[in-house]
């Protein structure tokens, strides 16, 4: 089952480990007696931390201390993957634990309330729910928040630390609890307090400030003002090599920041002595493009880089410390979380990895899948596109999105692709036309560079694409079965974003709250 190490040596390891690391788990030590007590649980969620940014997934540059040191008292789950490429995506199926096309989270609908999440499945079995949360896309109106008793926003700030104490604290006292936090970093603008740029922000151009203003992706911008923002979405580039270092340094200098919180929460829970009772999960929604394919940030495409995500956790005496390269999904989350805590080893299209965990299995599943899309941001793409052509439609609200439409042509983009993985090969798809668009070799190419749909490609590469195509049409017919059972209903768009005379003023406190905490993280 494993290769059975001393803790020193798995210190010692850790940085040089990486998804090459070990062909299944391997334990340092056996589980102690399993307790019946049902563990509080808490999960932090890291917005757009992609896992080879992670010190305990062979990141050379010191990142994550934290999230390394609870790596060692824990499981690494080496190839975990997310959904999608953005929070639009995973979010609805994380909670869900269904597939994006079953749960509809591809499209601009509302997870509908005939479909339980595992948050619901918790608080059936006596579970007290509390969601911290500083994504507004992770909301009531996207059908997100279902099965949480308490619900907390907050924008992130230097003042996060101290409300994420204060949230525990009340947490604990509702025991058995499951505390859900999400925290908009590393997710853009990158701008980290200067602690953290001087710690890990070398490479410091010139045009350090107009990066930084750059990844603000601020909605106010005019069109024919937006070449800077524009160049972050363009195939030719025009940043200088220096300006792409400083920016991929000050992505680092954000994960550390959110580094930072982990400790805090962690420091928390010791303090209150709910160490040796509380599942801690580290996670993320979605990775982060830079530079890889040509573009930066998330949301459009299905690649390692923007899919592959962090999951550790721990759990003393019951999970042992172990680095496990098995294939899982974010949407398995939610069915280990109840398995845990003396419910079902399936929920949703999810299954439990709690026998990885454990040591006891080395494989649940044979395939992970994605899917990105951008009709989900923008439904009506031919108004968006009328900001930049200067008609009057929509010309209150200027996005990132439709300048690049505008300007590059809807040719330029694949609207959505589709993915299917087995962990060596990837296979991705136009999901409109079916067309296959590409196939990599994940172990000789981690990044995706040479596409094996040629006839130059491998000798094996018509087969493997032949295996995988057949599993991406049975997963499409999986998913569209059970979307079959449910009436999905379209999500109401934000009532201060209708295109009405004065409409600005017209907002309410509430909805200008809302809207900034859009703006601030780059949706408008």
């Amino acid at each position: 089952m494993g290769t059975r190490i001393g803790r020193r040596e798995f210190i010692a390891r850790t940085a040089r480990w990486g998804i090459a690391g070990t062909l299944g788990p391997t334990v340092l030590h056996g589980c102690a007696k399993m307790r019946r007590k049902r563990p509080n649980i808490l999960v932090i969620l890291l917005d757009a931390l992609r896992a080879d940014r992670v010190g305990c997934y062979g990141y050379g540059r010191p990142t994550t201390p934290n999230i390394d040191r609870i790596a060692t008292e824990g499981a690494v789950m080496l190839r975990n993957y997310a959904q999608g490429p953005d929070t639009w995506i995973s979010m609805p199926s994380f909670f869900s634990g269904l597939h994006p096309p079953a749960c509809k989270a591809d499209s601009c609908l509302k997870l509908v309330e005939s479909i339980e999440t595992f948050p619901e499945a918790l608080a059936e079995r006596g579970y007290n729910n509390f969601l911290f949360n500083s994504n507004p896309v992770v909301a009531k109106e996207r059908g997100t928040t279902q099965g949480f008793e308490e619900i907390t926003l907050f924008n992130r700030g230097d003042e996060f630390g101290s409300q994420m104490r204060e949230m525990i604290r009340s947490a604990s006292s509702a025991q058995p609890f499951f505390l859900f936090v999400h925290i908009t970093v590393p997710h853009v603008p990158y701008d980290p307090p200067a602690e953290f740029i001087d710690k890990l922000v070398s490479e410091r151009p010139a045009t350090m400030d107009k990066l930084m203003r750059i990844t603000s992706r601020d909605s106010r911008v005019k069109p024919e003002d937006a070449n800077g923002w524009l160049s972050v979405f363009v195939e030719e580039l025009p940043f200088s090599e220096a300006e792409k270092k400083c920016l991929n340094q000050l992505y680092d200098a954000n994960i550390a920041r959110a580094d930072y919180y982990v400790g805090v929460a962690d420091d928390e829970i010791d303090k209150l002595g709910l160490r040796d009772d509380t599942l801690l999960a580290i996670m993320s929604d979605h990775g982060e493009e830079l530079f890889e394919h040509g573009f930066m940030d998330h949301g459009r495409r299905v690649h390692e880089e923007l899919l592959r995500t962090p999951l550790v956790l721990r759990l003393p005496g019951q999970i042992p410390l172990l680095r496990a390269e098995a294939l899982v999904e974010n949407l398995d989350i939610g069915a280990t979380l109840l398995d845990y805590a003396g419910g079902a080893r399936e929920f949703g299209q999810g299954r439990s990895i709690r026998r990885v965990m454990e040591g006891r299995s080395q494989t649940i599943k044979r395939n992970t899948f994605g899917i990105s899309s951008l009709e989900h941001l923008y439904p009506q793409v031919p108004e968006l596109l009328a900001l930049y052509t200067g008609t009057p439609a929509l010309s209150h609200l200027v996005t990132r999105d439709a300048i690049a439409y505008g300007r590059l042509g809807m040719d330029k983009f694949v609207w959505s692709t589709s993915c299917v993985s087995d962990g060596r090969w990837r296979l991705t798809m136009n999901t409109a036309t079916a067309q296959e668009v590409g196939l990599y070799e994940l172990d000789a190419d981690p990044f995706e560079k040479v596409n094996r749909l040629t006839p130059e490609g491998p000798e094996d590469a018509g087969r493997v694409r032949a295996g995988l195509r057949t599993r991406m049409d049975q997963w499409q017919e999986e998913c569209e079965a059970f979307a079959a059972n449910h009436m999905f209903c379209a999500a109401p768009p934000p009532d201060f974003l209708e295109a009405s005379p004065g409409w600005v003023k017209s907002l309410t406190p509430e909805q200008k709250e809302r809207l900034e905490k859009l703006r601030s993280i780059g949706y408008l």
